[in-house]
């Protein structure tokens, strides 16, 4: 029996990392790849790479921005898309009024932290908002999320 082609998609900031458990709980069913973006600054150009290198047919899973790739390659290739899963993706633009205005304040203030202190200052603050709370205590685990940033 062959294996399902199985493209994971990581989110903002994220590498392969994100899937690594995933990859190798999955890797007797399914041929697992995880997109790199390299320095491509738009969807629509993630999800035209991502189709470069995917097997004909292929499921695909996305995280965070991952997802909004996944939506785009559905857009461009709906015929090789297989199954289609997303993880914590938002789909909506940012709101408008006082409560898009606090998303883009933090984001700045983020963007603020990465430059001034660098990126593992803005990592540890990061995940502060990104990580369940009961998971803050697990070192290991925060420590690897700031490595891959």
């Amino acid at each position: 029996m062959s294996k399902q082609g199985l493209v994971l998609l990581p989110g903002f900031c994220c590498d392969q990392t994100y899937w690594q458990a995933q990859v190798d709980a999955l890797s007797e069913i399914a041929e697992c790849s995880c997109a790199h973006y390299g320095a491509l600054d738009s969807i629509p150009a993630m999800a035209e790479s991502v189709l470069r290198s995917a097997p004909d047919r292929f499921s695909v899973a996305g995280h965070s921005m991952g997802g909004r790739v996944a939506f785009e390659i559905y857009r461009q290739a709906p015929d090789r898309v297989e199954r289609l899963a997303v993880f914590n993706t938002g789909t909506a633009a940012r709101p408008a009024g006082p409560i898009g205005q606090q998303e883009e304040s933090n984001r700045r203030r983020l963007l603020g932290v990465a430059r001034a202190e660098g990126m593992r200052a803005m990592a540890l603050q990061w995940v502060q908002g990104m990580v369940a709370p009961p998971r803050l205590q697990d070192r290991r685990l925060i420590e690897t999320i700031v490595a891959m940033f």
